[in-house]
């Protein structure tokens, strides 16, 4: 019995001793990321899944914390196969403000490559919780690069779909869920954690939110191929890497 105590002891030892070397890493460890306060786990999946469907996580690059603090969503090919990039929350989130700071250079993303940014529940029995930042051209290059899209009375989304800034360095979405509605706001300079002023959102749209609960909710964060399709070659501006500035999160009554 001393034997399994002084055992467990030792393996108690060597977790902390590893959590603490996480810690000095950065908090990133191939599979967990924690960043801007919170742990996110990175999708990791080697057949073919939605969305797309793609492959996620089958290359280091995919996902990683830059020096900055960034968080940095990649991607890449291996072996003759694209892989994407996805992250999502362990925290389960209720009704508030969501902020997410994305580089400006998103607006140059590949018209095939979707980055995303959404609230979902994969436990919900209809319309999953989901509320959807997307930027995109989703294939053709002359397409409107950004949309909101929000999943309320149909299997298929409610969408708003706008142009960014061509000359932000920082794009700002923020999405407040609450009393019964989704509201979605786009700004092309930063912006606190509180509802911007709509007469100075450069994209703003409203929904009804009656059939999603006042809470539990994860949040996703990713970047993906469309229909799961290898990229053709536009020009040098076209990539497929996207720096997520920042993430922030306040609760709001129900």
């Amino acid at each position: 019995m001393k034997g399994h105590l002084l055992t467990s002891c030792f393996y108690l030892m060597v977790l902390i001793t590893a959590a603490s070397r996480k810690e000095k890493a950065g908090g990133f460890d191939g599979l967990w990321l924690d960043w801007k306060g919170f742990i996110w786990q990175v999708k990791r999946k080697e057949n073919p899944v939605g969305p797309g469907p793609n492959y996620f996580g089958m290359d280091h690059r995919n996902v990683s914390i830059s020096k900055s603090g960034d968080l940095v969503l990649s991607i890449e090919e291996v072996d003759s196969l694209w892989s994407c990039a996805e992250v999502f929350s362990l925290t389960i989130f209720g009704n508030g403000l969501l902020l997410f700071e994305v580089e400006g250079l998103a607006r140059e993303l590949h018209p095939q490559a979707v980055l995303g940014m959404f609230t979902f529940n994969e436990n919900e029995e209809s319309h999953f919780n989901e509320s959807d930042v997307e930027v995109s051209r989703w294939g053709q290059p002359d397409n409107p690069n950004a949309q909101f899209a929000h999943y309320s009375l149909a299997d298929t989304p409610e969408l708003h779909r706008f142009e960014l800034s061509k000359k932000s360095n920082l794009h700002t979405f923020i999405l407040a869920k609450h009393r019964g509605e989704v509201s979605f706001y786009y700004l092309d300079r930063k912006h606190g954690l509180k509802l911007p002023d709509v007469s100075k959102a450069k994209a703003f749209q409203r929904y009804s939110n009656l059939t999603h609960s006042s809470g539990s909710y994860r949040i996703h964060i990713n970047l993906w191929l469309f229909k799961g399709e290898k990229p053709m070659k536009l020009n040098k501006k076209n990539v497929l890497k996207v720096r997520i500035k920042n993430f922030m999160y306040q609760p709001l009554a129900p």
